[in-house]
């Protein structure tokens, strides 16, 4: 698990993030903020649901998903990106109370779609799963 603070205090969603992120915590600890211009693919941080409910299975696929995307950082101007599929191994039993360490990485896009790696860790150290996600880079100038 990368070192880092534990989790903390809240902090708000991205302005104008879709509805669902209103029912999670965020607490970002990895990558440069979105559109900046920056020179890695990195982001994460703390997720979990904010009335700490236990994270199942389907709960997991939401925290494997819910952060903004890997890619935004390097990118200077909005451009959405839908997830077109994504696959999560799940490294540790199940339900876990949250939130957990999530850390997400890019290292190619191309022709408009883009893929990204995730790890979320407990704060105990232990890998909880792993995911895999291709996703389309919606308005992206041409590579």
């Amino acid at each position: 698990m990368p070192a880092v603070p534990p989790a903390s205090p809240d902090q708000a969603p991205l302005p104008g993030a879709p509805p669902f992120t209103q029912q999670l915590i965020f607490q970002p600890r990895f990558g440069a903020p979105p559109f900046t211009g920056a020179d890695e693919s990195v982001v994460g941080g703390w997720i979990g649901f904010k009335d700490g409910r236990p994270l199942d299975g389907p709960a997991m696929c939401v925290m494997a998903d819910g952060y903004y995307p890997a890619i935004w950082p390097r990118l200077t101007e909005l451009h959405p990106a839908p997830t077109i599929d994504l696959t999560i191994h799940f490294r540790a039993p199940l339900p876990y109370t949250g939130p957990v360490l999530a850390r997400f990485t890019s290292k190619l896009a191309r022709d408009g779609y883009f893929e990204e790696d995730g790890e979320l860790w407990s704060p105990d150290g232990t890998l909880v799963a792993q995911s895999r996600q291709l996703a389309l880079l919606l308005g992206a100038p041409a590579a």
